[in-house]
């Protein structure tokens, strides 16, 4: 029994359907999808073509001179070669995992290398899989069914998207000097990162589990010129994925099935050469950082948002100004976006639809850290109608006042819903604000969001960064130096209880966290933390592990950070805002700093 109500879709020619759940499988150019389904990621054109064709052999004047695949690449192109003889049949080194019959008309590929067919087959079995092992329940919890589906489905579809995106940044001209690089060292290249149709595959992945589950590896070869170990320097790392995988599954296992599987990956690992094995562990860096803008004088910089054309939007608490800043420009300049001439600060930005941003406005009192009461206003700044242009003048619009509260400082937007959320550091609650109806109210609280009694600056914050990640709102507290999280509805409200994830930093003792972002793409994913007076540490959402970065001449008093967009590139770039340092003259070297994570 669903104990659900009942979804109707009414269509462009009047139809109507209802049913317990509707799913949709539409295309990138689905305006259902873009609006309802993670607003926030928009489609990126890649500049980029690609072409297929078959020749026929019979009617070359010459005969073909190769015999396996081969790679003609140049600057602005690439030829890729594969030469089929009828008489040669695929060999299979070992097949423990049977293969599905469907195929869409490209064939049966994995995505991002073939069609988005194969995704959607697996999506569709996956949550077959899920849904059917409630069905023999009394009642079943649907929206706990579908967390399910997302935990298991989401890591695959990212680490999907990436390799994607990889992929066409790889092709892109690279210049004169690293296009003949490219081409001396081709055949390393076509070795580590050959085609799926030339090399030994092994797909430990939960979107491969649906479709057999006493058997996860695929193991085989399809061409004479492949080579057989390609893979097996990644063997113990699948391994070990493997296992966290078995573990966690959403599909019960028996104790046998699990024994099959641990075989069948202590077989292969066994496979992989003590040297490769050996270089596994890997030792952390110092990450390059750069200054990329610095600001004039009394401009604390406050917050920072992405838009999805790369460029940075800014907030400053000592000048009511929204900023703009192009991180792609070897020498970037700041602009100015809007002025909101009746308010002094600018606090929280976020991304509430794509390319729709929401700012909390004030009148603020740096030294206490506090606005005036009844300042507090929330506002939308809409570039939509210009994506891919540094608009100066989207629309601007108030759409509410927050006026019983005297500090909202991180802000986050609750995926396709108008709502937001807002961290109130003096009274240690979180706000809802709906956007549309301009209702506002505090939704919970916790003595984990307190501050403390000082006035000194950090002490006297409590809750302060906002993020949304896999249905759980992470927040720092600035004056107990913790980062948690609590499990949230749709609606912005707690259906689970606070969890602290890690201690960072104490405000008594000079340090104290800040805003934060998120790094998404990984099963667990990682927070970056903007903590003052000089570091970014990075925290562990699995496990809550730290790691610290440091670099006093640059990090200066970091408030807030957040990673790029727009590319491969980008998304691997952290931009980090300072609030800047005091001299004689007030704040100085208040900027943006960029620190490569790769």
């Amino acid at each position: 029994m669903w104990h659900l109500k009942k979804v109707t879709a009414i269509f462009e020619d009047g139809r109507e359907e209802s049913a317990d759940l509707i799913l949709g499988c539409d295309g990138i150019h689905s305006a259902v999808r873009t609006k309802y389904v993670e607003p926030s990621r928009v489609p990126i054109y890649t500049n980029v073509a690609v072409a297929y064709s078959v020749i026929d052999g019979n009617g070359l004047s010459l005969p073909p001179h190769f015999h396996q695949t081969a790679m003609n690449s140049g600057r602005f192109g690439s030829l890729l070669t594969s030469y089929v003889d009828p008489d040669h049949s695929k060999i299979y080194l070992g097949a423990v995992m049977s293969m599905p019959e469907e195929k869409d008309k490209h064939g049966w590929r994995m995505p991002p290398q073939g069609e988005s067919t194969g995704l959607a087959i697996e999506d569709g079995v996956l949550l077959a899989r899920i849904l059917s092992s409630h069905s023999g329940s009394e009642e079943v919890d649907i929206e706990r069914a579908f967390r399910m589906y997302e935990k298991t489905r989401r890591p695959r579809i990212d680490r999907s998207y990436k390799e994607a995106v990889m992929r066409w940044e790889s092709v892109k001209d690279k210049g004169w000097f690293l296009q003949k690089l490219i081409e001396w060292l081709m055949w390393v290249i076509l070795w580590w990162k050959m085609s799926d149709f030339e090399k030994i595959v092994i797909f430990p992945t939960p979107g491969f589990e649906v479709w057999e589950r006493t058997g996860w590896f695929t193991v085989r070869t399809s061409c004479e010129g492949s080579n057989p170990f390609y893979p097996l320097k990644k063997t113990l790392t699948s391994f070990l994925s493997l296992i966290r995988e078995s573990k966690q599954t959403c599909v019960s296992e028996t104790s046998t099935q699990f024994k099959m599987h641990l075989i069948k990956a202590l077989f292969l690992a066994a496979l992989t050469p003590l040297s490769l094995a050996s270089a596994l562990p890997r030792t952390t860096t110092t990450p390059t950082i750069r200054q990329i803008y610095t600001f004039g004088p009394n401009t604390f910089i406050e917050n920072i948002a992405v838009r999805s054309n790369s460029q940075l939007l800014l907030t400053s608490l000592s000048v009511p100004t929204l900023f703009t800043l192009n991180p792609l420009l070897p020498t970037p300049n700041a602009s100015i976006i809007h002025t909101f001439p009746t308010n002094t600060s600018l606090s929280g930005i976020t991304e509430i639809s794509p390319d729709n941003f929401v700012v909390v406005t004030g009148i603020w009192d740096l030294a206490t850290a506090r606005a005036t009461l009844g300042s507090l206003s929330i506002w939308t700044v809409d570039f939509s109608s210009s994506p891919n242009s540094n608009s100066e003048s989207p629309v601007v619009k108030n759409v509410a006042n927050v006026t019983q509260s005297t500090i909202l400082n991180g802000i986050v937007s609750i995926p396709s819903t108008p709502l937001v959320l807002a961290a109130d550091s003096a009274i240690g609650a979180v706000w809802v604000i709906n956007t549309l109806t301009g209702t506002s109210s505090t939704s919970f609280s916790s003595p984990l969001f307190q501050p403390g009694n000082a006035s000194t600056l950090g002490q006297n914050l409590g809750i302060n960064g906002l993020k949304i990640h896999s249905s759980y709102l992470y927040f720092t507290n600035s004056a107990q130096g913790i980062f948690g999280r609590v499990k949230i509805n749709r609606g912005g409200e707690k259906v689970g209880e606070i969890e602290v994830l890690a201690n960072v930093s104490v405000a008594t003792s000079g340090l104290y966290v800040d805003d934060f972002a998120i790094r998404e793409g990984s099963e667990e994913g990682t927070a970056w933390i903007a903590t003052h007076p000089s570091q970014v540490v990075k925290v562990s959402l699995k496990d809550g592990t730290q790691e610290v970065i440091a670099n006093a001449s640059l990090l200066l008093n970091p408030t807030s950070a957040a990673f790029g967009r727009g590319s491969a590139g980008q998304e691997k770039t952290l931009y980090v805002t300072n609030g800047g340092e005091f001299s004689g003259s007030g704040l100085v070297n208040e900027g943006v700093v960029a620190i490569d994570t790769t």
